[in-house]
């Protein structure tokens, strides 16, 4: 964790970027909010989560699934993001984007459900873990002070 304290006028300020944990965070609680929705889908409305395999056979979208493919893509997005600030300073704007555009190019994957009902549940799926990863990665890696700060500071650090 990078932390650094900076004396802006007389306030005081933490540049700091999320951590790993931060980064595992997200991923289980986006996880466990996929796991939620899958579960209101499958459990509770009773859709049958089934979409074409490879190979033309039918395959059952399980719960595990769901839970191990939200942490990995969220954790392979953090990286990404970690990556991308320790480039640029527009780095998590950027990321914004690429992980927004990721997300809506994975509604394509559901569309190989059996039925419309199933289409509606996956993507309503997708939809819930890229607001939660995007949102909370955004929160833990973005500044610590909020936009009037950060341009109070500008104004302060050149006159």
């Amino acid at each position: 964790m990078t932390e650094q304290l900076s004396r802006v006028g007389t306030s005081e300020t933490a540049d700091r970027r999320g951590t790993f944990l931060d980064d595992l965070a997200a991923a289980v609680v986006s996880a466990a909010a996929a796991a939620f929705v899958w579960l209101l889908w499958s459990q509770v409305i009773g859709v049958e989560l089934e979409v074409k395999g490879f190979g033309g056979g039918v395959q059952e979208v399980g719960v595990v699934s769901v839970v191990l493919s939200t942490i990995a893509f969220v954790l392979v997005g953090a990286a990404l993001l970690r990556w991308m600030q320790r480039r640029s300073e527009a780095g998590l704007r950027w990321w914004t984007w690429i992980a927004t555009a990721f997300a809506v190019v994975s509604l394509m994957s559901p569309t190989s459900a059996l039925s419309a009902r199933a289409v509606v549940a996956l993507m309503s799926i997708h939809v819930v873990v890229a607001a939660v990863a995007i949102l909370w990665l955004r929160h833990v890696h973005g500044p610590v002070d909020g936009p009037r700060e950060r341009v109070a500071a500008r104004g302060r650090a050149v006159g």
